[in-house]
């Protein structure tokens, strides 16, 4: 007659429902639910799962202008480059001679964070490098004004100067980001560039 002894209870850990799991198959179950955790911190980091609990932004507000730079065109391309697709013609009411005409615009990347749904408001100067102290050149033009819509952004800006740097002067752009009480954010320049 054979006794059946009691299996030890390290034995007894993987039988569920009477199947019986190995060690390597709950080692595969730790791994599947370590990827799907780093996942979901991947996504949550992106934002582009849902933030559950609290919406507040990280308090340490950090800006930063980049690269920003002073581009020519003609005002029909600039008005169809920066205009929205529902826009069948944004050049319509224009003469075809001002559509033709040369224009510069800055372009830069404005990168934010710390500052969701906090109205900015992003400014320009123009400065003659070989003669600064000269002041009737267009000072604290506003470009645009935005509110960043996540708690960290990026995108281009791009704004037409005008009034237009004056025509064989050379000068630089300064930019100048800033909350709507003032307080100045960041602050960059474009190359020197002469006007056309």
């Amino acid at each position: 007659m054979s006794t059946s002894q009691p299996e030890p209870p390290s034995r007894r850990l993987g039988n569920i429902t009477g199947v019986r799991l190995s060690r390597s198959f709950w080692a595969s179950v730790g791994a599947v639910i370590a990827a799907v955790g780093g996942i979901v911190a991947i996504l949550a980091q992106l934002q582009i799962l849902p933030h559950f609990g609290s919406t507040a932004c990280d308090p340490a507000a950090r800006v930063m202008l980049d690269d920003p730079s002073i581009q020519e065109t003609t005002k029909g391309a600039w008005l169809e480059s920066i205009s929205p697709p529902e826009v069948e013609d944004p050049t319509k009411g224009y003469v075809k001679k001002d559509l033709r005409r040369p224009v510069q615009f800055v372009s830069v990347t404005v990168s934010t964070t710390g500052l969701k749904d906090q109205p900015l408001t992003l400014s320009w100067s123009m400065v003659d490098p070989m003669h600064p102290e000269r002041d009737n050149l267009p000072k604290n033009q506003n470009a645009v004004d935005f509110e960043p819509k996540k708690c960290s952004t990026r995108h281009e800006e791009q704004f037409l100067l005008d009034p237009p740097i004056p025509t064989g002067r050379k000068v630089f752009v300064i930019l100048t980001l800033k909350e709507a009480d003032g307080t100045t954010l960041d602050t960059e320049r474009t190359q020197a560039v002469s006007g056309i």
